[in-house]
C-alpha cells in the first residue's frame, strides 16, 4: 500500500510534469532532503532516475561530520539509482563576508546549485523546504521588518536561471516527514548546527515557534503558512497594479537613471506609490535589503513635496548602495551617485517581474 505522503507528493509535483526531463535534487542528508530523495525515487521510473542528479553541497563547517554527510548522501543516491555530485563549497573567511554565516552559506549554496543545474541541463532544481521552514522564515522576516513580499515567505516555485527552483514539500510538516522516514526505516543525518545559538533562525525554530504552539495555538505553524499564502496573493495583486500604472509613471529610463512623473505618482494610494518606487529599485538591481520602512517613507515624502519650478531642484538624498534621489521640478530622479559602466537603455513601458 502506498504511503499517504507519496500520494501527497505526487499531487504537489505530478510526475507527468517532469517525466523525461532532467532534474537536480538538493540533498544535505537531513530528514527533509532524505524524504525528498525517497519520494522522488518512488515516483520516478528507472529511465527518469538516470535523468536526476543528486547534489550535495559541502561547506566543511563541521569537519569530519561534514565528510560523513557527503558519504551518506552519495551512498543513498547510488542505492536509489541516482547519480550524485558532491560539491566542495567552503565559505569565505569571516573578515571578507557580507552578512551572517547563514547568509553567506545560503548564497554559496544557491550559486553552486545554479552552476550544477546549468551543467546538467536541468529543468527543475528541487529543495526539501517544508511548512515548518515556511513558518520560521515568515516569523524571521516579520521581526526584521519585512514588507508584504517578505511575509509571503518561500515561494513554491521561482525562476532560477534557466531552471525552476521548486519546493514540492512546502505543504508538508516536519512531523509528517519524520513519521514517513520512520515507516521506511530510513536513516538520516543530524546537523548539530541546527541547535547552535549563533544561528539566529535556531531561536525561532527551537524557542519561539514551540512557545507559540504550546501557549497560543497548536495550529500556529498552519496559520503562519496561511498568512504567507495570503501575503503572496496580495503581493501578486499589488504587482499587477504596479505593472498597469508603470507606463505613465516612468518618464525616462536610460542606463542607470530613472525619471518618475510625480504628478502621476500622486494620483496613487501612498502604499502603491512606494511599491512603484520599490519595483523601480528592483528593476535597476539596486540593493533592497537595506531599504527599510523609513527609507521608502522618505521617498514617499519626496514625491509629496510641494511643486518645484522646473528650474529648481530639491536637495539630493542618498540611499543604500550610493543611490541618490532628487526632485527636479515635477520629476523624481533616481540614479547612482557614482558613474558606473553604461548599460543599455531600458524601455520605459516595460517593468521586470519581481
Amino acid at each position: 500500500m502506498r504511503h499517504s505522503l507519496q500520494i501527497k507528493f505526487e499531487q504537489a509535483f505530478p510526475p507527468d510534469e517532469w517525466a523525461g526531463r532532467r532534474m537536480i535534487l538538493a540533498v544535505s542528508g537531513g530528514p527533509d532532503s532524505m524524504a525528498l530523495l525517497r519520494l522522488t525515487a518512488d515516483a520516478a521510473s528507472l529511465g527518469d532516475r538516470r535523468r536526476i542528479l543528486v547534489v550535495h553541497i559541502n561547506h566543511h563547517l563541521r569537519g569530519v561530520e561534514s565528510e560523513e554527510d557527503a558519504r551518506f548522501t552519495h551512498d543513498a543516491a547510488q542505492r536509489h539509482g541516482f547519480a550524485c555530485q558532491i560539491v566542495d563549497c567552503p565559505l569565505p573567511p569571516r573578515e571578507s563576508r557580507h552578512g551572517s554565516l547563514e547568509e553567506a552559506a545560503r548564497k554559496r549554496r544557491y550559486a553552486a546549485l545554479l552552476q550544477e543545474a546549468e551543467s546538467w541541463g536541468a529543468r527543475y532544481v528541487l529543495t526539501g523546504h517544508t511548512a515548518d521552514d515556511q513558518a520560521e522564515t515568515v516569523l524571521f522576516r516579520l521581526v526584521r521588518g519585512s514588507g508584504l513580499r517578505g511575509l509571503a515567505g518561500i515561494p513554491r516555485v521561482r525562476s532560477f536561471g534557466p531552471t525552476a527552483l521548486t519546493r514540492p514539500l512546502l505543504s508538508f510538516f516536519r512531523k509528517e516527514i519524520l513519521a514517513y522516514l520512520e515507516s521506511l526505516g530510513q536513516d538520516y543525518r543530524r546537523d548539530r548546527t541546527n541547535r547552535d545559538p549563533q544561528f539566529r533562525r535556531n531561536a525561532i525554530r527551537h524557542a519561539v515557534l514551540p512557545l507559540l504552539q504550546a501557549q497560543v495555538s497548536r495550529a500556529a505553524t498552519t496559520q503562519i503558512n496561511r498568512l504567507a499564502d495570503l501575503a503572496r496573493e496580495c503581493d501578486d495583486f499589488v504587482q499587477s497594479q504596479v505593472a498597469a500604472v508603470w507606463p505613465r509613471i516612468i518618464a525616462e529610463a536610460v542606463g542607470d537613471s530613472l525619471r518618475l512623473r510625480v504628478t502621476e505618482l500622486r494620483t496613487l494610494h501612498p502604499f502603491l506609490i512606494k511599491e512603484v518606487i520599490r519595483a523601480a529599485w528592483r528593476q535597476q538591481g539596486w540593493p533592497l535589503r537595506e531599504m527599510g520602512y523609513q527609507r521608502w517613507t522618505q521617498l514617499l515624502e519626496m514625491v509629496n513635496e510641494a511643486h518645484l519650478r522646473s528650474t529648481k531642484n530639491s536637495p539630493i538624498c542618498y540611499f543604500p548602495g550610493n543611490i541618490q534621489a532628487q526632485r527636479e521640478g515635477d520629476d523624481l530622479v533616481l540614479r547612482p551617485a557614482l558613474a558606473r559602466s553604461k548599460r543599455p537603455a531600458r524601455r520605459s513601458d516595460v517593468i521586470a517581474n519581481g
